[in-house]
């Protein structure tokens, strides 16, 4: 394989494409006709007789494929099988056009799948001819390349809105219906949101992630030319994913934030508890009322910073030393003051703006227990949710003379520590 070409390689892909595609449309037919030969109840059923409740689930142990694939061959298959006459000769099946094209290995059983849904919307509505003019009409459509899926997903859609207007606001409250979140702790401490939404509600949310993973802007930050390759490797940038993770938990805190620890009469503030050691050193943990796992001190000490959060201080022996307020966070005109100062996170190279910053605070906590100073403009800078987790990691920041900060990495990324200059600068602050 690494002698071949690139174009040797391209057209292997192709060529093991089409085997899967007529693999599939043999799959699709045997499943249709083991699902004929279940439907009767106890011994009648083949599914019954090989020790399965369903067609489906002999297909997905057979054929060693999950139950959702499973449903979708059979789905498939009941559309493309030939009908029965009570004469026991064979008829066209209910999808002559889409049977065509599976069993010929042009057709991928997710689209062929589509193409008949979109039919079944529709067939208590439209003549049959013209139902059948539509299903050749979409699987040409489709095979003519002209779609992507999920462009040819949006037209299908929108067919069943052209035929049945009158019908949308009932699709659309059927669908809101069945809308969820599901929220699951696992073992490991983290929790699992799972959530299905209608379309309405998926187009709040797409457009409030994007917008906070895809800024629109004239220009990312330029950086200060850092050349040195340790420095570059030490100022690292999101992955898509982390992106879209942060962009979520942003959402979320900026929620807990508008409340002001109220919402419909809720207390919504967050109360943490932490020894005093945990606070001042930043190692060690802090428990969060309502979540089973720990978190670290370190994030803790963030979290009062962003959020509207409670923490109270405890001694060795858990007995309360301090009950805080929530009000650890910059003031609003405190951070219109700071953020004067930057165009967007002063992490070098991000290109987050200043709309979508948190707040971060240098050495925030000794400095209030040791010298009762609490949140002032000279320990602010504004970070993205990202570099702001990443700060727990080892990184110190350092003003020089002029007030202009300094990211200093850990030694692990950069073993000669080197400063590197903040990012974003919009003016240089007062000294």
């Amino acid at each position: 394989m690494t002698a071949a070409t690139d174009r040797d390689v391209v057209e292997l892909i192709e060529s093991a494409q089409l085997v899967l595609q007529s693999a599939e449309g043999i799959l699709a037919a045997g499943a249709g006709e083991l699902d004929r030969r279940s439907s009767g109840s106890g011994q009648q059923s083949l599914a019954h007789r090989l020790g399965w409740k369903t067609a489906r689930g002999v297909i997905a142990a057979k054929a060693g494929i999950p139950l959702g694939a499973a449903a979708r061959a059979v789905a498939v298959g009941e559309a493309i099988r030939p009908n029965v006459a009570s004469s026991g000769e064979d008829l066209p099946p209910d999808r002559p056009h889409i049977a065509a094209a599976v069993l010929a290995g042009d057709l991928i059983l997710p689209v062929a799948r589509l193409v008949d849904r979109t039919l079944e919307q529709l067939g208590a509505r439209v003549e049959r001819d013209l139902l059948a003019r539509l299903e050749q009409d979409l699987v040409t459509e489709f095979l003519s390349g002209r779609y992507s899926v999920a462009d040819f997903t949006a037209h299908c859609h929108e067919i069943v809105e052209l035929f049945d207007a009158a019908g949308a606001k009932g699709r659309d409250d059927a669908l809101r219906r069945k809308a969820s979140i599901t929220e699951t702790w696992l073992p490991n401490g983290m929790l699992r949101i799972v959530a299905e939404l209608d379309p309405e509600a998926a187009a709040f949310y797409r457009a409030a992630v994007r917008a906070r993973t895809n800024p629109k802007r004239k220009g990312g930050a330029k950086g200060d030319g850092v050349a040195d390759l340790g420095a570059r490797r030490a100022m690292r940038q999101p992955t898509a994913m982390e992106a879209r993770v942060a962009a979520f938990i942003g959402i979320m805190r900026d929620a807990v934030k508008a409340t002001n620890g109220k919402q419909a009469g809720v207390d919504t503030t967050i109360l943490v508890r932490i020894d005093l050691e945990a606070l001042l050193s930043g190692i060690g943990q802090a428990k969060i009322d309502g979540v089973a796992k720990p978190i670290s001190a370190s994030a803790a000490r963030r979290l009062a910073a962003e959020a509207d959060l409670i923490p109270q201080v405890l001694n060795g022996r858990s007995q309360l030393l301090d009950q805080g307020e929530s009000k650890r966070r910059f003031t609003k005109a405190q951070r219109y003051a700071i953020l004067a100062a930057f165009t967007g996170c002063a992490f070098p190279n991000c290109d987050i703006p200043s709309s979508m910053l948190e707040f971060h605070h240098v050495g925030q906590w000794r400095r209030r227990h040791d010298h009762g100073r609490g949140t002032d403009l000279d320990n602010g800078i504004p970070l993205c949710g990202f570099h702001n987790r990443l700060m727990e990691d080892g990184w110190a920041i350092e003003f020089d003379d002029d007030r202009i900060p300094w990211f200093i990495p850990p030694a692990l990324l950069d073993p000669a520590c080197r400063p590197i200059r903040a990012g974003n600068l919009a003016r240089r602050r007062a000294a």
